[in-house]
């Protein structure tokens, strides 16, 4: 099977695909517009630009060129990231004129819809309208993303938490497939009970989104009476931010969307314990049951970092759910099989 991801390589994911595709003996290709250092990019082709170069054109130029020649190669294709209007433009009628079978993945904020998240999660709702970085987010804006690739003849990939989102109208038959990493590369580490002052680690992507705020007010609180070290991860490179998570014993983070993301997966591969926010709503209908995630949200992210603290068999204990979790539902080898099912049913459909 010869499987092309395009456009960008959302944290990393579409990189460790592509790796293992070709590991398993398909042939799979990557093509990046644009990369960061956050982003792990090994065996893809990326096509780098400065912002507001008049080289930025140029090296799209150059980018679209080598798309539509691998699209013409493609047996299927796989988008996942850079939703933008202008680059769907381009790129869509081409796939759809060649008859391309072809999947999108939805990952966040590509199609969160505000109206959905009002409805359950107040903490989303307070920080919406005050300065929550991705404030494109709409309800409108969500239907218009997913009526572009289902007009372009995609079928959709909707991860855990993701599922919310998706209009059934437009895409009545979701294809559930989990986000995936690659555990060879984190080596099994949890927290140590003589550890006697925990590391925390937090890394604020988007501040707002994340609920840095709220994190930073409950550590300076706890300081007065536990002794904990704290580190905020920012502009690092993908492999420094890792380093510093396999060090910690605990990793906070979001306290505000409602899901887990790809960091989280990182640390908990690591065997670090987690603390995210996760809704009601989408725990229930659609992670597995055995989700160790430690559930905290603004208005208790202090009594539960506190009673972690205090109880820190915690820690160890939940580290090694965590490990035991991203090895049954996100390594990528258990995943693969999932998704080359996937790729084969929308080749299927698409004859």
């Amino acid at each position: 099977m010869k499987v092309l991801h395009l456009p960008t390589n959302i944290a990393s994911m579409p990189a460790i695909t592509v790796k293992a595709l070709n590991q398993a003996g398909h042939e799979a290709k990557g093509l990046i517009l644009d990369s960061t250092i956050m982003q792990s990019s090994d065996g893809m082709e990326v096509y780098n630009f400065k912002k507001g170069s008049l080289t930025k054109y140029v090296t799209i130029a150059k980018w679209y060129a080598r798309f539509y020649e691998l699209a013409k190669w493609a047996d299927v294709i796989h988008w996942c990231g850079s939703f933008s209007n202008p680059l769907l433009s381009i790129t869509l009628p081409v796939i759809k004129r060649l008859h391309k079978p072809a999947v999108v993945e939805f990952v966040g904020s590509d199609i969160r819809n505000p109206e959905i998240e009002f409805a359950d999660n107040p903490y989303y709702k307070a920080v919406f309208n005050n300065g929550y970085e991705y404030p494109y987010e709409s309800a409108e804006n969500s239907k218009s993303t997913q009526l572009k690739f289902a007009r372009a003849g995609f079928d959709v990939i909707a991860m855990p938490g993701m599922g919310q989102y998706i209009d059934k109208n437009i895409f009545p038959n979701p294809y559930k497939v989990f986000q995936r990493i690659d555990t060879s590369k984190f080596e099994f580490s949890p927290p140590k009970s003589e550890n006697k002052r925990p590391l925390i680690v937090h890394a604020p992507t988007a501040p707002v989104g994340k609920g840095t705020i709220y994190i930073e007010k409950a550590i300076e609180n706890l300081r007065k009476n536990h002794n904990f070290d704290f580190v905020l991860i920012k502009n690092m490179k993908h492999n420094e931010a890792l380093e510093n998570i396999k060090k910690c014993d605990l990793y906070i983070d979001q306290l505000i969307s409602g899901n887990y993301g790809m960091a989280a997966m990182e640390a908990m591969a690591f065997g670090k314990p987690v603390i995210s926010f996760m809704k009601d709503s989408v725990l229930i209908n659609e992670f597995p049951n055995d989700c160790p995630i430690i559930n905290a949200n603004p208005s208790n992210i202090e009594s539960v970092i506190q009673t972690i603290l205090s109880n820190k068999s915690i820690l160890i204990e939940t580290g090694v759910k965590s490990r035991n979790y991203i090895l049954k539902y996100h390594e990528i080898n258990n995943v693969i099989p999932i998704l080359l099912d996937t790729y084969s049913n929308i080749i299927r459909e698409n004859k």
